[in-house]
């Protein structure tokens, strides 16, 4: 399941009402799952994050974390999306979030975003569970 995780410092957290995050988490999911190819399956998180405290980081942090691993979308193919869709997937993300920021009167903020994938200790990139 992928998650994706909101990281607002607060400056961000100023800016972006919390009424909007519901609407926000449908725009990142959307993306999220037409980046990797998984619509319809209902099986993306969306979390909102406040740090205590950020030093030289981006106001707003976009992770989207994903468990590599066995056929989880029936496809008959391990889901580990490759570098292009990562790829692909950062750029729709970035588009989505500011977007959604515009269409809200918020032009001030740009996300840094990340696809941190994670593998268990019997999976291999590549080779089918």
């Amino acid at each position: 399941m992928p998650q994706i995780v909101l990281f607002l410092d607060e400056k961000a957290r100023n800016m972006i009402v919390p009424d909007t995050f519901e609407d926000l988490g449908i725009v990142l999911i959307e993306a999220v799952e037409a980046a990797f190819g998984i619509k319809g399956h209902n099986d993306v998180a969306f979390d909102v994050i406040a740090p205590l405290f950020t030093k030289n980081e981006s106001h707003v942090q976009i992770e989207v974390r994903y468990t590599a691993g066995k056929d989880e979308y029936g496809t008959g193919s391990v889901f580990d999306p490759n570098e292009a869709t990562r790829t692909l997937a950062i750029t729709q993300i970035r588009t989505a979030f500011m977007e959604f920021l515009h269409v809200h009167g918020i032009d001030l903020i740009s996300p840094s975003v990340w696809i941190r994938p994670h593998y268990n200790s019997t999976f291999s990139p590549g080779v089918a569970d």
